[in-house]
Order: structure tokens, then C-alpha cells, then sequence
């Protein structure tokens, strides 16, 4: 059974499920997905413009010379059979030349990050402090640079690895992470293995893409889930949502934020979502815009915002 939640709801959602005796022991219980939709917020690249400006960097650097014709039918291929392309390129010279690029895209001035406190004080001050762990499958550290919140190793994995309230697993590796050269996923090779068929991989070297499928089994099962930037045409995080409520015969633990006009029916929109098993939240851009995110996720914040007597008594 889904649902279409006001904020409000959800709120008090998330505070009886806090009730549980569980949520007091030291790990977290309700993870915010985040996705590319929530880093654009900060000056990040989306998936598309990613694709492309990673296109013009590496054609530029290798001297590669596409005529435009060439640049624009690239640019209408599937954006991880673009990236894929690109890969090949940049591995033909040299594996550690990937690296520059995503720092290059994905950099995070200091200005940045002090122009964005100061606009946002008030938000930044009950953000950082909500009682939420965090996964994402961007490649930017907005999560740590903004906010202080703690990356955490995503190639310790062990069947006791959980997150605390404030920590951020990057599923995909992060530009804070690329020397390890196996642990960034961005090709079509790489989301396959991953994500899908892995009976070639050697375990030998591929081990913790297993044990990132075993997390993500496992949190998709127990915790209270917000997907936070993402649209339904990211498959392989719907792969693991299907995989999880397909045999629920109970409520969904997952709920995806949407961002719609005004007009738009909820009523149509909710038999999407409820086809996939997902519960939804409908945040209305025609007046405010975009900067509706930050309004829900400081109040969020406000609402649940982590206890920091028992949280330090806990991790001690």
C-alpha cells in the first residue's frame, strides 16, 4: 500500500517510527537517497551536462577533433554509453587521466561553500544537524563540504557495516576517493557489474561490488528511505527498490520526493508511483521554485533533528 503524503505527515511519520526502541541504538534508521537533482542546487553538474562537459574536456585535451556534426549525434547517445566512449579514450593513455577530469568538473570552491552559509544560514544550521544517514551516487562531496557530514569507506564493507546518523556512503566513489581506479562508476562496464549480471567478475578483485549489493539489499529492507533527486529513468536504483517491495504485502518504506507544478493532478501522478511501490511527497515549484527543496528539508530538519546528548553517549 502506498501513499501521498503532505510534509506534515511524513514528519510525524518519521517521529513514530523514531518511537521504536531500535532507532535508539547507534546507527540510523532513515536514509536520505540523494541524487544529482539535490547537488545542482549547489552548482553541480546534472547527468547530462556532466556527460557533456566531460565530452569537451578529454575531445579538447586529446586532440580528438570531432566535427560538430560528430559532437551532436554524440550527444543524443545514452549518457553512460557516452561516458563509456570517452573512458576508451582516456584509457588508451593512460588510466590515471580519468582523475583530473572529474576533479575538474566536480570542484568545490571554498568561496562556494562561504557564499552559501551566509544565504542560507538558517538552513545550514538545522540541516547539518538532522537525524538521517545518507546515500548517494554522486560523485561530489556537497554533503561533506557543505554540511560536515562524514564520508564513509565504502570498500570496508563487512555484514556489521552499518551508517550513523550523519555519514554519507558513495555508492559510485567519490573525486575525494580516485586513486582507487576500480571504484568509480561512470561507464556502462561499470554499472553492469555492479548493478545487474556478475558471474564474470573475479571476486579476487571485484569483491566489494557484492558486498555494496548486499548493503544496499539490506537497507532497502529495514530503513525508512527518501529519494531526494532522482527521476524514475534511474534504473538501477529502482532495480533494487523493485527487488525489495516485490513481496511486501505491508506499507512502502520508501518515499520519492517529487517536485511538480502546481496544476499538476497528484492523482495521476500517484498511480505511477504506485505502480512502482513508491510513496510520494509533492512539492509545488510555480511559486517559490526549486528553493522548495530547501523549505521541506529545513523543516525536516527542525522536526528531526538528531539528539546530541544521546547521539555523543552512543559512539562513545
Amino acid at each position: 500500500m502506498t501513499r501521498v503524503f503532505t510534509p506534515d505527515e511524513y514528519y510525524k511519520r518519521l517521529n513514530k517510527i523514531k518511537e521504536d526502541h531500535s532507532w535508539i541504538v547507534n546507527k540510523s534508521k532513515f536514509t536520505i537517497f540523494v541524487g544529482a537533482g539535490f547537488s545542482q542546487n549547489f552548482g553541480m553538474p546534472g547527468w547530462n551536462s556532466y556527460a557533456y562537459k566531460k565530452l569537451d574536456l578529454v575531445s579538447k585535451d586529446l586532440d580528438l577533433n570531432f566535427n560538430y556534426s560528430t559532437i551532436e549525434e554524440l550527444k543524443q547517445l545514452d549518457k553512460k554509453h557516452l561516458l563509456t566512449l570517452i573512458d576508451s579514450y582516456i584509457t588508451q593513455r593512460s588510466n590515471i587521466e580519468r582523475i583530473k577530469y572529474e576533479k575538474e568538473i566536480f570542484k568545490i570552491k571554498y568561496e562556494q561553500i562561504q557564499d552559501f552559509r551566509q544565504k542560507h544560514a538558517t538552513f545550514y544550521e538545522k540541516f547539518k544537524k538532522i537525524n538521517a544517514s545518507f546515500v548517494t551516487t554522486n560523485y561530489d562531496n556537497v554533503l561533506e563540504e557543505y554540511f560536515g557530514f562524514i564520508k564513509k569507506d565504502n570498500l570496508e564493507l563487512n555484514e556489521d557495516y552499518v551508517l550513523n546518523p550523519r555519514e554519507v556512503f558513495h555508492i559510485h566513489g567519490d573525486i575525494a576517493s580516485l586513486l582507487d581506479e576500480s571504484f568509480l562508476i561512470s561507464t556502462w562496464l561499470d554499472y553492469y557489474d555492479l548493478y545487474f549480471e556478475k558471474k564474470h567478475i573475479d571476486p579476487s578483485k571485484n569483491n566489494h561490488i557484492n558486498k555494496i549489493n548486499q548493503f544496499l539489499d539490506n537497507l532497502f529492507e529495514k530503513n525508512e528511505i527518501l529519494i531526494i533527486g532522482y527521476s524514475l529513468s534511474e534504473i538501477e536504483i529502482l532495480k533494487f527498490i523493485f527487488n525489495n517491495i516485490r513481496d511486501k504485502d505491508d506499507s512502502s518504506n520508501i518515499t520519492i520526493l517529487v517536485l511538480k507544478r502546481e496544476k499538476t493532478d497528484k492523482k495521476v501522478l500517484h498511480q505511477l508511483y504506485q505502480e512502482l511501490g513508491l510513496n510520494i511527497i509533492c512539492l509545488d515549484i510555480d511559486e517559490k521554485g526549486y528553493s522548495v527543496l530547501f523549505d521541506f528539508l529545513e523543516e525536516l530538519s527542525k522536526e528531526f533533528s538528531i539528539d546530541e546528548v544521546n547521539y555523543n553517549f552512543n559512539i562513545l
